[in-house]
């Protein structure tokens, strides 16, 4: 299950961002000035093969694998997105429900509702019970 990091080092000049993560996961999602979520980015695979799925208002979705940084013989490096590479809607929003359960329903509520979108069901499906927004 997703939980919150505490003190997220925030960005000068970007939207201030919370991070929720596990053993697998990562959710970033920054929030508008009146900090209901704005847009965000759901990691999952970490460990084998990531990926990351990105939303935002202007652009809509972007998936990409994530090159880790690490190989062999060489020294760590920071994580970089590669190029975009399509995706299951489906099988992200079953990833996404999986592990969204303690999230706030204000931030699951708004990563579901744009996955839901994405997956052409045109039926909206029960976002996940998560505890009320702070």
């Amino acid at each position: 299950m997703l939980n919150e990091v505490g003190a997220v080092r925030q960005e000068a000049g970007e939207p201030r961002r919370r991070w929720f993560t596990d053993e697998e996961h990562d959710l970033i999602v920054w929030l508008a000035e009146d900090d209901s979520p704005r847009s965000f980015q759901f990691c999952y695979g970490k460990g084998a093969v990531e990926r990351a799925l990105t939303w935002k208002p202007e652009t809509g979705f972007a998936h990409q694998r994530v090159d880790d940084g690490e190989r062999m013989g060489w020294q760590k490096s920071t994580p970089v997105l590669e190029e975009r590479e399509p995706w299951d809607p489906d099988g992200v929003t079953q990833t996404f429900l999986a592990v969204a359960a303690d999230l706030p329903m204000d931030i699951s509520g708004f990563v579901m509702e744009r996955l839901v979108a994405a997956t052409g069901n045109g039926h909206r499906r029960k976002a996940p019970s998560g505890r009320r927004r702070r």
